[in-house]
């Protein structure tokens, strides 16, 4: 059976179990155990069976057994896990995938040493502190056997699909030892999340929340990214497991968690967007600052002579492009999190440090020996520079690694250009809002987050993992959770977020949840759901939200205009013409308004009350094309042929489109100009997709050449003529 075979089966015995039909899972897992699996797995599935068996057997026979139902889900679960598994084992003789060819490898190496491993750890700090005063030959024996054991631990922790009892003492004494760095730590949380993602392991999952609780900062928001990720993966598993649950339900009594657990979560969604955003820093926002920054290469900053003339002219050319203008976008779009580097970092993976596959989720650290062996340990000046330049929120840390590589290759002479013009003043400003942005729990989350999506989306083997940026995220409608997400706060900040990134579908079911489930019933509720449907072109949707918004406050103008437009949308020209005449009250000249009030007139067929409109429109600004083409128009249909004319020769002469011809053509036809309409129509088809959509158009407006006098049989001929 070949990789696609397993994954299949896989699948099956999946969708079987989850729809409780254990009897027929088991026996397609027994084949699957019997191509190759070890007499572990084969004794445990003869284990699940047994009980099964003699579960059903004494519900045959009428027993009453009130454990019947635990019994049931922990041999529900049991199966799943067996079934994840077997499918790793079965997977290690066929797959050439990365993780596959690595367990192959890791069979090969020695067993892990757990203690050695913690020792290593715990000791690297003094010893780091003592071999940082010798030469650089004495630093690096030190350096290396941190970064060894880092090694082992993570690919240990990673290829290990179940944990026994002694790996979790061993990781839970790791997490909890106050003497090793969050570096180790977080790096260690990222090896959790990863191996669950491949296997589904129950005591794993139950580390990562309990993790939780760890005081190491770097630890906890790592482990909120993994829960996120993990329960996502598994949302339809995890309430099977009634630990986990408990576990859900006590962090859920601390306020923090829920809070904490939502902005990993919108960040992950946040982090859904981040090829749009790379679309437009490419498209949108470099080239405009390339095109500023090549204008200004003109002006001589060094000048001394220049003339507060030549600085001036210069001030207002950079007021009056859009530099500064994108500039602003980029700072806005960086301070909601968005990542807005990607663009620039993705070309800078390429080092001989991201060949190693834990190296792309270290958190930044100054002391690893490839940092060392680059920038030096000794340059007090370049350290300084270092963490102002490294130790921010600005990049994530696998770019700030990337960053480290890059500055090796920089001039000298650039390097202390940049470390004079740091006066002191400004590195301890630097310093102090480095100490209080290193404590922010979502920057670390935000960093966290994009670490990964740069895994995702540049490591070499990254298509021989599931990316989880293109899964879709709902954990607030994960049933365990529902208790912590599927609160008011969490679901309107939701929803806001949603409405905000222009994903209205998505919002419109968060909105749905408010309202419906969570007897949300304020005006902004009601008024930002009818925009997300009016968005979605659900127009009788959004006008019910409207209409609620306008009990509420019955004197919106923007709910007024938003009800005329989706009225008119669904063709309900009175109630649209109700809602525009409230607002031309309030803004008896705003031009839109008169604008779409004479269009409802017209669909109503009150032909002079809507030119009335639109000559009034005419008078306020009589150069506006649309005006010409609505009283043209509005001119045809009353029979006003001469007038209807006059304004399409205007029109005709501007920039004319399809229609215009066709209207046009229309006009001359019904004033027996039979030539002039001939030419027009012919205009008019050339600018067509298509004949046939052309013939779709005339005869649409069939009616309107029958009242104008035109015989109904002629018009086909006509279009034959064209």
């Amino acid at each position: 059976m070949n990789e696609k075979e397993i994954l299949k089966q896989h699948s099956i015995i999946i969708k079987l179990i989850l729809n409780k039909r254990l009897k027929e899972a088991l026996k397609k897992l027994e084949d699957q155990i019997n191509l190759g699996s070890t007499i572990e797995l084969r004794n445990e599935h003869s284990q699940i069976s047994t009980s099964y068996f003699y579960m059903l057997k004494y519900m045959a026979q009428g027993v009453d057994d009130p454990e019947r139902h635990k019994l049931h889900n922990k041999l529900l679960r049991d199966t799943l896990t067996l079934n994840d598994r077997v499918k790793v084992i079965l997977l290690d003789s066929v797959s050439n995938r990365f993780y596959y060819q690595s367990r192959l490898e890791l069979k090969s190496s020695t067993p892990i040493k757990y203690d050695e491993i913690q020792k290593t750890l715990e000791n690297f700090k003094d010893d780091y502190a003592i071999g940082s005063l010798m030469d650089y030959s004495k630093l690096e024996p030190i350096l290396k056997n941190r970064e060894s054991s880092n090694k082992k631990l993570f690919y240990n922790v990673w290829l290990n699909i179940r944990w026994s009892q002694d790996d979790v003492t061993h990781i839970e004494s790791i997490l909890n030892s106050s003497r090793i760095s969050h570096v180790d730590k977080g790096l260690l949380i990222t090896a959790i999340t990863f191996s669950l993602l491949e296997c589904f392991d129950e005591e794993k999952i139950k580390v990562l929340l309990n993790a939780y609780n760890n005081p190491t900062i770097e630890v906890k928001q790592r482990a909120l990214v993994g829960i996120a990720i993990i329960f996502q993966k598994y949302s339809e598993w995890i309430s099977l497991f009634s630990d986990i649950c408990a576990r859900i339900e006590f962090l859920n009594e601390l306020d923090s968690f829920g809070d904490h657990l939502n902005n990993a979560y919108t960040q992950l969604i946040r982090s859904q967007d981040t090829e749009e955003i790379e679309r437009k820093m490419k498209e949108e926002i470099f080239p405009e600052v390339m095109k500023t920054a090549s204008s200004l290469k003109k002006f001589d900053f060094d000048d001394l002579e220049a003339s507060d003339g030549d600085m001036r002219n210069w001030e207002e050319k950079l007021e009056d492009s859009d530099f500064a203008d994108k500039i602003k976008e980029m700072q806005e779009m960086q301070k909601q999190g968005e990542d807005i580097y990607m663009p620039t970092f993705s070309l800078l993976k390429n080092y001989p440090f991201f060949n190693e596959f834990h190296h792309w989720f270290y958190p930044f650290d100054k002391s690893l020996s490839c940092i060392i062996e680059e920038l030096g340990i000794d340059d007090e000046e370049q350290g300084s520079v270092i963490d102002l330049f490294l130790n921010t929120n600005v990049f994530c840390n696998s770019d700030k690694f990337s960053l480290c590589f890059m500055l090796k290759d920089v001039p000298q002479v650039y390097k202390k250009k940049i470390i004079s013009e740091l006066s002191e003043s400004e590195q301890e400003e630097g310093k102090r809002q480095l100490y209080s942005i290193i404590k922010d729990p979502k920057l670390i989350i935000n960093q966290y987050v994009h670490d990964l999506y740069r895994f995702f989306k540049l490591h070499s083997k990254r298509n021989d993992f599931e990316d989880i940026f293109k899964i879709k995220m709902n954990l607030h409608q994960i049933p365990i959770l529902k208790n912590v997400l599927y609160k008011t706060k969490h679901l309107s900040f939701l929803a806001d977020f949603f409405l905000f990134k222009e994903r209205y579908l998505e919002a419109i079911e968060v909105f749905q949840i408010l309202i419906e489930e969570m007897g949300i019933n304020s005006f902004l509720t009601y008024q930002k759901y009818g925009f997300a449907c009016q968005r979605e072109k659900r127009f009788p949707e959004a006008i019910k939200a409207y209409l609620k918004a306008d009990l509420i406050s019955p004197s919106s103008l923007w709910i007024h205009r938003n009800l005329a437009l989706c009225y008119r949308r669904i063709q309900s020209y009175e109630k649209a013409l109700e809602y525009y005449k409230k607002v031309e009250e309030v803004q008896p000249n705003h031009k839109n308004t008169l604008y779409y009030i004479g269009v409802c007139l017209t669909n109503l067929e009150q032909h002079d009350e809507a030119l009335n409109y639109f000559f009034k429109l005419d008078l306020m600004n009589s150069r506006n094309i649309r005006t010409w083409r609505s009283i043209g128009w509005c001119s045809f249909l009353s029979g006003k042929l001469e007038q209807s004319e006059r304004y399409y020769s205007k029109v005709l002469e501007k920039s004319p489109h399809m229609i215009d011809y066709l209207n046009s053509g229309h006009i001359a036809w019904a004033s027996k100009k039979i030539e002039t309409a001939i030419e027009r129509y012919k205009k008019a088809l050339e600018l067509c997709e298509s004949r046939d959509v052309f013939i779709e158009k005339m005869n649409s407006d069939k009616k309107h050449l029958i009242q104008q006098g035109i015989h109904e049989e002629e018009i086909p001929l006509l279009i034959d003529l064209i």
